[in-house]
């Protein structure tokens, strides 16, 4: 009789104790990833050494950490990465693409990071002519 108390007594204490750790807070979701909207998937036209003028839309729930920006076939100056604040939850990042000396494929890769470590990639692509 003493076990059949004693094992009672164990199982009891053990429900209790994970009834009460079943109540505690769970963590908090961490916001969606961030998202990047462009100008649409045709590619702009560009002539050879001209510059266009971009901008890319963000918006970012866990809040903006920073912005990588890859050019192809051309350079690209951001001078508008300054105007988004850190923490910002949306905005848009500007730049100027300057298409190369030859005619082609040209890009820029936009990578946007949130200060949960959530990332996304957008393009804006460019068709380089003479």
């Amino acid at each position: 009789m003493k076990k059949l108390l004693s094992l009672l007594t164990i199982v009891s204490i053990f429900a209790v104790s994970s009834l009460f750790t079943a109540c505690e807070e769970d963590e908090p979701a961490l916001p969606d990833r961030p998202t990047i909207t462009t100008t649409g998937a045709v590619a702009q036209q560009v002539a050879i050494n001209s510059t266009k003028e971009i901008s890319f839309g963000i918006d970012i729930p866990g809040g903006f950490a920073s912005a990588t920006f890859t050019p192809y076939g051309g350079t690209f100056a951001a001078p508008g990465l300054m105007s988004i604040e850190v923490g910002a939850t949306s905005g848009s990042l500007t730049g100027v693409f300057t298409a190369g000396d030859v005619p082609g494929y040209g890009q820029v890769n936009l990578l946007v990071v949130d200060q949960n470590g959530k990332s996304d990639s957008g393009n804006i692509n460019f068709e380089i002519t003479e």
